[in-house]
């Protein structure tokens, strides 16, 4: 038998939590010496505080530990909870990277949000231009990047297509990317293509006369540019008449700084 606190070691959780696990009833000593109130354990005790360890894990209740003791779990069912519990993890850490990102974005629009007329906002015509694009509703940006990375990078091996292009019809911001048109600009009369076993089909963009663009390069972030082109709507009395294009000119996840993409809103100026 071992004491509490070579227990302790062997288990890898503190003499605390075995004490508190006895007051409790959860997870009791083999025997306790009635003279010196020593606990002591056997190894054979050890899978059991291992299966409580496991449900505690998972985020069970003390409550639901002791029925699920009670009521005698396989090995099979714990590790379907491991699994689910894994899958609930590994979402987390997914949200949490957005999340931090969102937070970066949000301290560089406070620390330069005053630079705003600093930043070159660009009017200009666009023309009507052909395009093979897939249309799709994300409801997660996690999706819409799976797909967005996939179809740019095997669109880079194909030598017919022009820059890769977002349209973004859903016409507020929401916490899902929404209605998603992507695709690459291309001359010629090509009517399709397949990339990634999806279909991009040729449409024609409209005309724009009046088109504010801005370029994001290095480390400035998208929320900072649109926080730009808004200053310039807003200054120059203009409506905006249409979805939000993002054309890439270049784009490497690896390296931010090496991203350039030029954000189009068109606009129509209403004071004379």
């Amino acid at each position: 038998m071992f004491r509490i606190g070579e227990f302790s070691k062997i288990a890898h959780v503190t003499i605390r939590l075995l004490r508190y696990y006895d007051e409790i009833g959860l997870f009791v000593p083999t025997t306790v010496d009635p003279d010196s109130g020593y606990r002591y354990y056997t190894i054979e005790q050890l899978p059991r505080l291992n299966r409580i360890l496991v449900m505690r894990d998972i985020g069970l209740s003390l409550e639901q530990i002791k029925d699920f003791l009670n009521s005698d779990v396989s090995a099979e069912e714990i590790r379907g909870m491991l699994r689910f519990r894994q899958a609930q993890l590994q979402q987390q850490i997914r949200d949490d990277v957005i999340n931090l990102k969102q937070v970066e974005m949000r301290l560089q629009q406070i620390e330069l949000g005053n630079q705003l007329r600093n930043f070159d906002v660009v009017l200009k015509e666009v023309p009507g231009q052909p395009i093979l694009s897939y249309r799709a509703t994300y409801a997660t940006y996690e999706d819409y990047y799976a797909d967005f990375n996939t179809f740019y990078e095997e669109g880079q091996h194909r030598n017919s297509l022009g820059h890769f292009l977002t349209i973004l019809h859903t016409p507020e911001q929401h916490d899902a990317p929404g209605d998603v048109e992507m695709g690459w600009y291309v001359s010629g009369s090509r009517q399709s293509i397949t990339v990634a076993d999806t279909e991009f089909v040729r449409r024609d963009l409209p005309d724009h006369e009046q088109m504010a663009t801005i370029i994001r390069y290095r480390d400035v972030n998208v929320g900072l540019c649109l926080n730009a082109v808004g200053y310039w709507i807003a200054v120059n009395n203009a409506d905006i008449t249409g979805p939000f294009r993002e054309v890439y000119h270049r784009f490497d996840p690896a390296d931010v700084t090496r991203t350039i993409v030029e954000f189009q809103v068109p606009v129509n100026l209403t004071h004379s």
